[in-house]
């Protein structure tokens, strides 16, 4: 049977039943129906128009403010410009109404004008500027896009006060720079005639100062003399008068010098055996200390090595300590493995009674087997098995066998339970107590006596170094001493000789000073006089040189100053000048206000764009159109059973998928009609938008046709569970770049991915994209092979015709 005359048939069978058909034809016109509603919602951008309508509450409350002699209204000013401009549906209540409208729902938006926004509004030339408050309550949960319009317009509405507010500080500021260029002016005139002063000043200064220095020579001179003769008319009478009494006393001494040296004379000599003893004790003191400095040295060796040895007794004891302490933990892991052992030597002893007596038994046993069948005792292997069993019942005279084993394991238990103790006075574990309770904390004090012993003999050292040093430092003093006394006595020898000589001079001096203490006082009296005239000589020349230094500096300072004045109000006059033309030249004009409010604008341009909301949401609504269109085919046409029997899976695939393919591209065709005829909906390329169509809905029946087939009533459902997947994942509501990496990934592999996009391109930027038109050929291809196959097995299960043909019709 021929593919035509089964696709005829299919057809026929549609045609005869009306109810089918009608079916059919309904299911043709649902995505047109469904397009139709929403593509005609959405005819009107909902940022564009109808805006009017969104409510939106207005709170004034502002009191208004002065700045200077203006009345400033800012509040008022605001709501004068919203209701010159109702881009949304103001309506200008009481705080009240507001807050109720908005817990009620009836506002998207409350704005609140706060009492003291023009007060604010005239700070902005302050030191501490108050920037005003706009306050605003969007009730978001009425509708998201209405919170993202009215968030918009909230922001145009800051924008403009702001622009306001930079216009208004623009245009003072402007106002004051221009009396500010006056007052350049006239301080540049006042600057002027400060600097013809100064250089007048200036000009007298100089001459002064250069007549001052001309004499400052000669009053330092003058003033010099003076002091010196002062000075020394002054020093003449100090030491006259100082030395008067010590030229007295000079008389009364040298006759006490007359009779001292007398008295020392015969002192020297009376003390001059003393002075021998002396040296000769000294001499034994150095010796005395030299022998103990040698002592001392010679056993500073051994302080040491006492110190080394207390050092390693610290560390050895310290070590010692933990090795009491891995002993004790040795002994712990003893006492557990020898509890462990009694337990296991306890079960071994059960089992080796066991083992004696099964072992008795066999023996037993083979030898009755034995006595029954005695042709066995001819046997080697036999033989060979009653020996051993023999051996293990304890038979053997030499080898004991299981008994012998059954003891030994009876002695190790006993020994293993002497092993661990009683806890009392034997075993393992009286050692740990033992070691634990007094062996460890033995060694804890062993060690902490010998780090105290070393510490001490680390100290002795030390201390032994500083009596070495300082007996060293005592045997040289001892040295110096024995050297001086030595000294001494040969010094005492000739002191007692100078003496001798001293007593005879100090007669002669004694009759000197009685004529020196006569002239000393004559001359006392004439300097005395001297003095007084040259001191009020040094006072006035003093006085006159101090006024002179204070004058020449006080005109050198006012010669500097005269200087840097007109210096700089001639750099003050040029400034001024400099800043009165730069003032004068800012341009104050409004176009310059605006300048600096909105210092830049934005040029912008766009590409592909959209006249209407629709198109955007065109592409998602007719992929979705068509998908949910060819799911509804199924439901009505059975994509399964065929009207007449194939006579191969071939022909039963074709006539089945050339028929759902043929009702899908007339759902195409007229839904791309209604589109664009009907609902005007404007698409750059028209009949790619028709082509476009068909493939779409040809894959997207190709795709229900596999679930359908494959599954069945599960199929059915699988492909709607398919529908529902791609509805967030594919680019409608949101773009694909916005959506999760693990969503985009997926994306790639729907096919309504490929479709929105394709539909997109074509009607915004009138594009035919081929790899869109690539991906849905791999979409079909794959369905429909994927059919093909199945088709082919269900139709080569049975190898009768009739039986065949049944199975395909149940």
């Amino acid at each position: 049977m021929g593919f035509f005359k089964l696709l005829s048939a299919e057809f026929a069978n549609m045609f005869k039943n009306k109810k089918l058909l009608i079916s059919v034809i309904a299911v043709l016109l649902f995505p047109v129906i469904y397009s139709v509603v929403m593509l005609s919602s959405s005819a009107v951008t909902p940022y564009g128009e109808n805006l009017d309508n969104l409510p939106v509450a207005v709170v004034n409350m502002d009191e208004g403010a002065q700045s200077g002699d203006e009345d400033v209204h800012a509040g008022d000013d605001l709501v004068k410009e919203l209701k010159a401009e109702p881009t949304l549906k103001w309506e200008f209540v009481k705080q009240d109404v507001a807050t109720k409208g908005l817990k009620n729902g009836d506002y998207y938006m409350v704005i609140e004008i706060p009492k003291d926004f023009s007060k604010n509004v005239t700070t902005v030339m302050e030191e501490n500027p108050q920037p005003p408050e706009l306050k605003y309550i969007q009730n978001e949960g009425l509708h998201f896009t209405a919170s993202t319009i009215t968030d918009s317009a909230i922001k145009q509405i800051s924008q403009g006060l702001s622009y306001k507010i930079t216009a208004n500080y623009t245009q003072q500021l402007f106002t004051q720079l221009a009396g500010i260029s006056d007052g350049f002016k006239q301080a540049a005139d006042g600057s002027n005639q400060i600097a013809a002063g100064t250089e007048e000043l200036s000009d007298g200064t100089s001459e002064m100062l250069e007549s001052l220095k001309g004499k400052s020579g000669d009053i330092s001179t003058l003033a010099d003399g003076a002091k010196q003769l002062e000075q020394g008319t002054g020093q003449l009478l100090s030491s006259l008068n100082e030395k008067s009494p010590d030229i007295s006393r000079l008389a009364g001494g040298a006759q006490q010098l007359e009779e001292g040296t007398g008295q020392l004379l015969g002192s020297l000599k009376e003390k001059s055996p003393g002075i021998s003893d002396l040296d000769d004790g000294a001499k034994q003191l150095n010796a005395g200390l030299g022998q103990m400095l040698g002592s001392l040295k010679e056993k500073s060796p051994r302080i040491s090595e006492l110190a080394k040895g207390a050092k390693d007794l610290e560390l050895g004891t310290k070590e010692l300590k933990q090795g009491a302490v891995d002993i004790l933990g040795g002994i712990k892991l003893a006492t557990a493995g020898s509890k462990e052992l009694n337990a296991g030597l306890e079960q071994l002893e059960s089992g080796s009674g066991q083992l004696s007596g099964l072992s008795q038994q066999l023996f037993k046993d083979l030898g009755e087997y034995a006595k029954k069948n005695p042709s066995l005792m001819r046997d080697p292997e036999f033989k060979k098995i009653m020996g051993e069993s023999m051996v293990l019942a304890g038979k053997d005279s030499e080898i004991s066998g299981v008994p012998q084993l059954a003891a030994g394991i009876s002695g190790a238990k006993s020994g293993a339970q002497k092993l661990v103790g009683d806890g009392k006075k034997t075993g393992l574990t009286t050692l740990v107590n033992k070691v634990e309770g007094e062996f460890v904390p033995g060694m804890s004090s062993l060690a902490n006596g010998a780090t105290k012993v070393a510490a001490g003999t680390a100290a002795s050292e030390e201390g032994w170094g500083d009596l070495v040093a300082g007996t060293t430092k005592l045997a040289g003093g001892a040295s110096q001493v024995s050297a001086g006394t030595t000294s001494v006595e040969q010094g005492w020898s000739d002191l007692t000789a100078g003496a001798t000589e001293l007593s005879g001079g100090a007669s002669q001096v004694s009759a000197g000073t009685d004529t020196v203490e006569q002239g000393w006082g004559d001359l006392t009296a004439g300097a005395t006089k001297l003095n007084s005239g040259s001191s009020q000589v040094s006072d006035g020349t003093a006085s006159v040189e101090q006024g002179w230094g204070e004058l020449s500096e006080g005109v050198t300072q006012l010669d500097d100053g005269a200087g840097q004045l007109t210096a700089g109000s001639e750099e003050l006059h040029t400034k001024l000048q400099d800043a009165a033309e730069q003032t004068a030249g800012i341009q104050t004009g409004d176009e310059n206000v605006q300048m600096f409010a909105a210092p830049f604008q934005l040029n912008g341009e766009q590409v592909n764009g959209i006249s209407e909301y629709r198109q955007s949401t065109a592409p998602y609504i007719l992929s979705l159109a068509l998908f949910v269109g060819a799911l509804i085919i199924s439901l009505v046409i059975n994509f399964r059973k065929p009207v007449i029997a194939p006579s191969s899976g071939l022909q039963w695939f074709a006539s089945k998928f050339v028929k759902v393919a043929v009702l899908a591209t007339i759902q195409a065709i007229v839904l791309t009609a209604v589109t664009i005829g009907v609902l005007g909906l404007p698409v750059e390329g028209g009949f790619s938008l028709l082509l476009f169509a068909i493939l779409t809905s040809i894959t997207f029946v190709a795709i229900v046709q596999l679930f359908v087939t494959v599954g069945g009533t599960i199929g059915k459902f699988l492909a709607g569970a398919f529908i529902i997947l791609q509805l967030q994942t594919t680019g409608g509501p949101l773009p694909i770049d916005l959506l999760p990496a693990s969503i985009r990934t997926l994306s790639n592999f729907l096919p309504m991915t490929y479709t929105i996009d394709g539909f997109k391109s074509i009607i915004n930027m009138g594009q035919f994209n081929s790899f869109d038109v690539i991906a849905l050929l791999i979409f079909l291809a794959i369905s429909a092979v994927g059919t093909f196959v199945y088709f082919t097995v269900a139709f080569s299960r049975n190898s009768d015709q009739s039986e065949r043909y049944e199975e395909l019709t149940a």
